[in-house]
């Protein structure tokens, strides 16, 4: 299955993942600190393109936001065959 019906953000999960690897792999304050710019910055990009996401595609974009979690997860009891998007 494709990654954006487990999450609306695989590749920003992708990305903190890598650099939670790479601090646990060598707990610094220099890799704590690029781990916390890291997560910051993503919240700060997500929220910005889910805006511009929900302009563009209205109701669309909410019935994807609505079944698949923002970071993993789908949402409730969703049927597996059903389009997320029209």
């Amino acid at each position: 299955m494709a990654f954006f019906v487990w999450s609306r953000n695989p590749i920003f999960v992708g990305m903190v993942g890598a650099v939670l690897a790479m601090f646990l792999w060598s707990p610094h304050l220099i890799t704590a600190a690029v781990l916390a710019a890291t997560w910051t910055l993503t919240l700060v990009q997500v929220r910005i393109e889910e805006e511009a996401l929900r302009e563009r595609h209205g109701d669309a974009y909410e019935r994807y936001a609505a079944k698949v979690g923002r970071w993993f997860g789908r949402r409730g009891a969703t049927d597996e065959t059903a389009p997320l998007v029209p």
